[in-house]
């Protein structure tokens, strides 16, 4: 379970020094060419969260569908479902 758990620790930290990546370059690209063009915190919607719990003895990890941890007053963002769209 351990090996799991960093695995996905390291997944989770390669994914968001992409997506840091990523912000880094559009802001670069909209700030080139929308004139005045100005930016505020990003907003984390990590979605891959996994709850550790034990059932009937056996630890496992728990992948909480459709759930965003958050807590009064943090920002967030509520995803639309990748099958719904037209």
């Amino acid at each position: 379970m351990f090996k799991q758990i960093r695995d996905r620790a390291a997944v989770a930290v390669a994914a968001a020094c992409a997506v840091s990546r990523v912000m880094s370059l559009v802001h670069g690209v909209l700030a080139r060419t929308v004139p005045g063009a100005r930016f505020g915190e990003p907003i984390s919607c990590h979605h891959n969260h996994v709850a550790e719990e034990t059932h009937d003895g056996v630890d496992v990890l728990v992948p909480p569908q459709g759930h965003d941890p958050r807590r009064r007053g943090d920002l967030g963002i509520i995803p639309g479902s990748m099958g719904t769209g037209p």
